[in-house]
């Protein structure tokens, strides 16, 4: 069986709290008129390297998510946030298990440098 690294259970999560963000936070139509500014914006000038530069500077009318280290140093170390997360956006039970097995491995060390 595959097991993830920590980095890319850290990436997983934090994409999977970006989604989870937007869903709660920001409407479809504001999310698609958010990138039809930036595509836009791009056609005249080129002011930035990535839509995520672009989110980045702008956010959606002025509201972001927080950015990966903020996450990694909140939200990633409370492990109710994460499996109610998990749950939220609907991964399997088997498969939620499996990634907090995975993520009670990788930050019991974090835990503890905490205390």
């Amino acid at each position: 069986m595959y097991e993830i690294t920590e980095e890319e259970l850290q990436n997983s999560l934090y994409a999977l709290y970006k989604e989870a963000w937007l869903y709660e936070n920001v409407p479809a139509a504001e999310r698609l008129d958010v990138f039809r500014e930036y595509t836009a914006q791009q056609l005249v000038e080129q002011c930035y390297e990535s839509f995520e530069d672009y989110l980045n500077d702008q956010g959606y009318n002025g509201s972001l998510y927080v950015c990966k280290d903020e996450f990694l140093g909140a939200e990633y170390l409370d492990r109710e946030y994460i499996e109610g997360l998990l749950t939220e956006c609907g991964i399997d039970r088997d498969i939620t298990e499996k990634i907090m097995e995975s993520y009670d491995a990788y930050t019991a060390s974090e835990k503890e440098v905490e205390r």
